[in-house]
């Protein structure tokens, strides 16, 4: 510590769960040298910095990664997969299938030969889908990745997912609404039309 400057450590602390800021200060008198160290604040290191950040999202970060062996493996998956899927980070981590295999036979194809095009293309990928949570209800996701060429020729995808059922079920209503609408309209026998608001008809139906 040249010229009495203060200097700075950061240094882990047990397990490597968190770091700390030690503040070292030169100490003079007279012939008496001596260092006085200060034990600042700890900070959580920027991965579960990122964690806490991205628990408060409304769907889930993942990155998934294909191997040039054709092999499905979850590099990241972010905490909210349990509340999404109630499966657990540490299941999804072990095995890709465990999520994979959740997805509805109905759309499964779809979403393995669009990925392989992305995989193919390095194009940016997006898809709806449905897929079954471990209690067995049936949700609609949205899900958005880009994907990324390894060294090793494998792809990995970094990505957000969303849950859109509430969306996808008032689509299906409003569709449902206007197909009833027209079919009250084919099968009137009055006429039917609507006025501008100076009163001039401006679609007239049969």
């Amino acid at each position: 510590m040249p010229n009495g400057l203060l200097t700075r450590y950061r240094f882990s602390w047990g397990e490597a769960a968190r770091h700390w800021h030690l503040q070292l200060s030169p100490v003079v008198e007279g012939s008496y040298r001596a260092v006085h160290g200060t034990l600042l604040q700890g900070s959580l290191p920027f991965s579960e910095s990122l964690d806490t950040l991205l628990s408060q999202l409304p769907g889930f970060i993942y990155q998934l990664h294909y191997s040039v062996e054709g092999k499905w493996r979850y590099a990241y998956v972010g905490k909210r997969v349990v509340e999404l899927f109630g499966v657990s980070v540490e299941e999804a981590l072990a095995d890709a299938q465990t999520l994979l295999n959740s997805i509805h036979p109905d759309d499964r194809e779809a979403v393995f030969e669009s990925s392989s095009e992305s995989a193919r293309t390095l194009m940016p990928w997006q898809q709806e889908f449905r897929i079954f949570h471990r209690s067995g209800k049936m949700l609609w996701i949205e899900a958005i990745d880009r994907p990324r060429r390894e060294p090793d020729g494998s792809v990995l995808w970094t990505g957000y997912a969303n849950d859109i059922t509430q969306r996808k079920a008032l689509e299906t209503a409003l569709k449902s609404s206007e197909q009833r609408f027209r079919q009250l309209v084919e099968q009137a026998n009055d006429i039917i039309y609507t006025l501008s608001a100076e009163g001039t008809p401006y679609l007239c139906v049969a």
